[in-house]
């Protein structure tokens, strides 16, 4: 049985290191995957060092842990997946890996859930741009993400009509404040209700204040507006650094590609003075019947013991009752028994076994714990005791069996009283 058990527990232990390893192996996988798209000419690792050198702090984040919401002036949610809470088709050649639409999969409720636990600002970047972008590094229009699937994700985002359309030149301005110009490769602009454009206009919108279910969100239409190969075109860099610090206000900037929810709210505490009168409300009513309750039990409880147990007593005092209740309870056993001869004959062996142990130890106490053995120890050292212990002895053993309690007790105290003398002038 222990054999089979320690073969269990090995093979337990087994499956638990293989499930681990796979589980490592997953995760370093996805994360070698998300650090290609992040350093890729679609990612957005290029604005956090590039935020980062302009004194705004930022990083990216891929989960793990949890986010205090209040430190983030702005979390940045780049979308690379156009069907939320719909898988991807696994793609099982090299031309469907590169007409891929979707980057990985992601749920709506994670990112309707930053949207509304964000006490700042969200912003949203639509996608833009196939799996065939990042793996052949060629931004050509035929590996852009199709136009209906990318309305879809935005009108799931703000729950309105969301139109879709594209620059007529390879690269196409469109003006942002303080008369600044965003230049847009092959540009996908939107057109939305609700939405205040920040870089773009009405009818041609890059970028917009809008107003979704959760609250008020930053679209992005086109994430080469801020993405590492976007940064480097036109006053882009400038546009987004202004625009970010206007919306952070001193706040950390995250760029956020986990797929599940990981902020966290601040659980505000309310204070308030505390007086006299808070702890005294212990004391009122409903708790003045169970302070009164316990009161009389105590007193009760004070009141039996001290009919059962008495007044404290001093110390000389509770030897002499100790010794008296051990007597009362030797007779109360030989009463119980009828046998009190037999019962005073095994006590006064227990008892010379008992003394033999204190004057000579527990190596040699077996030898003179024997009659004949401590008979003679005792007249050799202590004359004066001998005859009257061997008289006493001699009482015990010629005691009947059934004999009486109180005769058996009257040659235990006498055997008693012998032994302690001896004991105190040894």
């Amino acid at each position: 049985m222990n054999e089979e058990r320690g073969k269990f527990g090995g093979e337990a232990i087994l499956i638990g290191v293989v499930v681990i390893t796979a589980l490592v192996a997953m995760s370093y996988f996805f994360s070698q995957r998300q650090t290609g798209l992040r350093n890729g000419a679609s990612g957005f690792e290029g604005l956090t060092v590039w935020l980062n050198s302009e004194g705004q702090n930022a990083r990216s984040f891929s989960g793990g842990w949890s986010l205090a919401a209040s430190e983030i002036g702005l979390l940045v949610v780049p979308l690379f997946d156009t069907e939320l809470d719909k898988d991807r088709v696994p793609a099982k050649t090299q031309e469907d890996f590169i007409f891929q639409q979707d980057e990985y999969d992601l749920t709506y409720r994670p990112i309707a859930g930053k949207i509304e636990m964000m006490p700042t600002m969200v912003l949203v970047v639509l996608p833009k741009w196939r799996s065939g972008m990042r793996l052949t590094k060629l931004a050509h229009p035929a590996l852009m993400v199709e136009t209906q699937r990318v309305e879809r994700l935005a009108e799931q985002i703000l729950d309105r009509d969301v139109s879709l359309g594209y620059g007529a030149k390879p690269f196409t301005e469109y003006p942002a404040e303080d008369g600044q110009t965003a230049v847009i490769y092959a540009s996908q602009h939107m057109r939305a209700s609700g939405c205040t454009p920040l870089v773009g206009t009405a009818e041609a919108m890059v970028l917009g204040e809008c107003r979704s279910e959760y609250g008020t969100i930053l679209l992005l239409s086109d994430p080469d507006l801020m993405s590492n190969h976007g940064l480097s075109l036109g006053e882009n860099a400038v546009i987004v650094r202004d625009l970010i610090k206007e919306y952070t206000r001193g706040k950390d900037v995250v760029v956020d590609y986990s797929t599940e929810n990981w902020l966290a709210r601040e659980m505000r505490r309310s204070t308030r003075e505390r007086s006299w009168a808070d702890f005294m409300r212990f004391f009122g009513p409903p708790f003045t019947v169970i302070w009164v309750a316990l009161g009389a039990a105590f007193m009760f409880v004070l009141w039996r013991a001290g009919l059962r147990f008495g007044p404290a007593m001093k110390p000389e005092q509770s030897e002499d009752v100790s010794k008296v209740g051990a007597i009362t309870a030797r007779a109360r056993l030989m009463l119980l028994t009828g046998k009190a001869g037999a019962l005073a004959q095994d006590y006064a062996q227990a008892r010379l076994s008992t003394v033999a142990v204190k004057l000579f130890g527990a190596t040699h106490a077996r030898e003179y714990a024997r009659r004949e053995k401590f008979l003679a120890f005792v007249e050799r050292r202590y004359p004066e005791f001998a005859m009257p212990l061997d008289e006493v002895l001699h009482a015990i053993d010629t005691l009947p069996s059934a004999a009486a309690p109180r005769q058996a007790m009257s040659a235990i105290d006498d055997l008693d009283k012998v032994l302690e003398r001896i004991i105190d002038d040894t």
